[in-house]
């Protein structure tokens, strides 16, 4: 079939093309309402808001649930509290934080629950990295955080509180 015959059998069947063309802009049309709408009210500005509050859901924003498990008639609360801390030090003072980190841990009369230490190297540089985890008495938690804070120089910290009275009373 040639070109001239195709263009032939297009002029016969002009409304069949016109039909074609007007489903595609309005496809197109309906696909473009529904992103900005989308991202008027829809899931991202729902995602984003509940990211921000420290949620994640595609289904919405999820309500708070509201427990009575959280024991309001005790007055004395149970609240654990876990930290992360992560500091620099000189290679050559590693060893030495490390003892130090120990006979603190001593000291306190702590629990070294985990300790991990290793040496990574990339290209000409090697560096010692050190991990340790640390039960410890609610009265000492602040001097020993303190003490471990001046070992080096201070990158990071994190510190989260947990209510735990309901489950340390059942």
């Amino acid at each position: 079939m040639t070109i001239k015959n195709q263009l032939l059998k297009l002029k016969e069947n002009w409304l069949l093309l016109a039909l074609v063309i007007a489903v595609l802009l309005i496809f197109s049309g309906i696909t473009s309402n529904l992103s900005s709408i989308t991202n008027d009210y829809g899931y991202e500005k729902q995602a984003a808001m509940s990211s921000s509050r420290g949620m994640m859901s595609f289904d919405g924003i999820i309500p708070p649930v509201y427990q009575e498990d959280f024991a309001p008639e005790i007055k004395e609360r149970a609240i654990t509290k876990s930290s992360s801390l992560s500091t620099e030090i000189e290679r050559s003072k590693f060893q030495e934080s490390s003892e130090r980190i120990k006979s603190l841990i001593k000291k306190n009369n702590a629990i070294l629950l985990n300790e991990n230490v290793n040496e990574y190297e990339s290209g000409r540089n090697s560096y010692l990295t050190g991990y340790y985890q640390i039960k410890i008495e609610t009265s000492k938690y602040d001097y020993l955080l303190n003490e471990l804070k001046n070992i080096g120089e201070l990158k990071s910290f994190n510190e989260n509180a947990d209510d735990i009275t309901k489950t340390a009373n059942v």
